[in-house]
């Protein structure tokens, strides 16, 4: 394109500055961290990305639980964490992604499940997951390479299935996967759907 014409052609240097970082993978091959005006970092893109992604706020929900204590069974909190047990809110495709929830059980525990969906951007329901109990402390492990680069968040209920919801939180702990090593990252933004197949051409 026109940035590689200028580089190439010109002899120039070309310093582009994003937030997108399935842009600045495809497009550039060094990188430059600036944390409060200082360089921070200057070498590969790839590692320079990895060390940007560390730096992030923490990603949770916690209720007003004085609206919850009559309940049987309620969200006391509910985290994002890494494969090293830190909130987090940016991964790489390439990286799982844990759901940490501490749930309040007052009573008739054996009656609930735990009902879990991942909302896209457009809070579209992606993919839901199920546990049929109900525990104080659960953790929902999302595998690498299943959800694309975008922004997502939380739908999760306490229930009895087809019966009623004890307790329900909509669109919490929004986290954001970006993508700069999939077969589908050289698509750029193109809306190519929340999920990475699992398929064989035959």
């Amino acid at each position: 394109g026109k940035m590689q014409d200028v580089s190439l052609k010109d002899g120039r240097t070309v310093l582009f500055v994003s937030h997108n970082m399935a842009a600045v993978s495809q497009l550039c091959s060094m990188g430059m961290l600036l944390q409060d005006g200082i360089i921070a970092l200057q070498g590969e893109i790839n590692e320079t990305i990895d060390r940007y992604l560390i730096h992030t706020e923490q990603s949770f929900f916690i209720p007003d639980i004085k609206n919850n204590v009559h309940k049987d069974a309620y969200f006391k909190e509910i985290r994002i964490r890494d494969s090293n047990g830190r909130d987090n809110t940016n991964f790489l495709i390439l990286e799982p992604i844990f759901i940490a929830f501490k749930i309040k059980i007052n009573k008739n525990k054996e009656k609930y499940n735990l009902f879990c969906m991942i909302l896209d951007h457009r809070l579209n329901r992606v993919f839901a997951a199920e546990a049929e109990m109900l525990e104080e402390e659960m953790l929902l492990r999302i595998n690498p390479n299943f959800l694309v680069r975008g922004k997502y968040s939380i739908h999760a209920f306490i229930n009895i299935p087809r019966q009623k919801q004890e307790d329900v939180v909509i669109n919490v702990c929004q986290f954001e996967i970006f993508d700069n090593s999939s077969n589908l990252a050289k698509h750029g933004s193109y809306d190519y759907g929340s999920v990475v197949g699992n398929y064989t051409w035959v």
